[in-house]
């Protein structure tokens, strides 16, 4: 059977976080969760899904964390994204973050490659529950900038 390359991305970004975990003993924290997605460019408004996981290491500062999108307009948008984060603690239930990765896209039979550079905010609402608010631009084939609004679920801590 053979896997997309946008699955096959995905699989180097976690066995890359895999193997710099087992590489140290440090913190580690896996999340994993969705939200709802808003987006403007290329003349128009589009909505949709957001499914995410975080890899976190580096005493949970640095990580990576790969999402799909579905946009929902005139062209049906399906968006695979490898960001890394680099969470910056800000008491103990803020983690503010930059982020900058690689998005690959794919509507209307094609696809193209852009770079993602924004910016979120994890809120640890509770020891396992993470609301996040995020926003990022796209640059490349295909210019927009979108938000997102969701909710992580931390599976390890």
């Amino acid at each position: 059977m053979r896997f997309p390359a946008c699955f096959k991305f995905l699989f180097l970004l976690f066995g890359l976080s895999l193997a710099s975990q087992s590489a140290s003993a440090q913190k580690f924290e896996l999340h994993g969760g969705g939200g709802l997605d808003i987006a403007a460019g290329n003349g128009g408004f589009s909505a949709g899904l957001d499914l995410r996981a975080t890899f976190l290491f580096m005493q949970g500062k640095l990580g990576i964390q790969p999402d799909f999108s579905l946009l929902i307009d005139d062209v049906n948008l399906f968006e695979v994204n490898g960001n890394v984060i680099y969470r910056i603690p800000v008491g103990s239930r803020l983690h503010p973050y930059p982020l900058a990765g690689l998005s690959l896209a794919f509507a209307g039979g094609g696809s193209s490659v852009g770079l993602n550079i924004g910016g979120g905010m994890d809120i640890d609402v509770t020891n396992r529950l993470i609301v996040f608010p995020e926003m990022r631009g796209r640059i490349g084939d295909g210019n927009w900038f979108g938000a997102t609004l969701g909710l992580k679920y931390r599976f390890i801590n």
